[in-house]
């Protein structure tokens, strides 16, 4: 059973880094007779849609970790991979936003507070206290490396 879970997150993982979703795009047609291109169906969905791009490529990278730290504490690597995509998703999305954008030390000490809580939940099983105690240690340390990378604007 180990060695299947094995291979549906690599296969889950390969899916989410490789998958790229481009619709058709006329950029090369001309137009003639005062006509003019508007820009609102141009480009693949993934420039149209960065938010979402962000979040896909944050799930795939949250189950690549979220297993091998199941794997590594050995409490599941479904289990893993299921809540570090979610939370890779959730973190991907979040950091797009403008308000994440205004307040770059916020935003990194909010990852890191996401990232630790999933890594305790994940390495724990039931226990609240090790979530806990990961969200509190991965948001100091998000809040250091957000102060560390804007020391020039404080």
């Amino acid at each position: 059973m180990v060695f299947r879970s094995r291979n549906l997150v690599v296969l889950i993982s390969i899916a989410f880094f490789t998958a790229q979703a481009s619709f058709g795009d006329t950029s090369n047609t001309a137009l003639s007779g005062g006509v003019k291109r508007t820009t609102y169906n141009q480009g693949t969905w993934a420039q149209r849609h960065p938010k979402m791009k962000a979040a896909a490529v944050g799930g795939g990278i949250g189950a690549a970790a979220g297993g091998a730290t199941g794997l590594l504490t050995g409490k599941g690597v479904v289990k893993g991979a299921a809540i570090g995509a979610g939370t890779g998703a959730g973190v991907g999305a979040l950091r797009k936003t403008a308000i994440a954008k205004r307040h770059p030390i916020v935003s990194d000490a909010g990852t890191g507070i996401a990232a630790g809580a999933a890594l305790g939940l994940i390495s724990s099983g039931h226990e609240h206290k090790r979530t806990a105690e990961g969200a509190l240690i991965g948001g100091a340390a998000g809040l250091g490396v957000g102060l560390w990378k804007n020391r020039k604007n404080l």
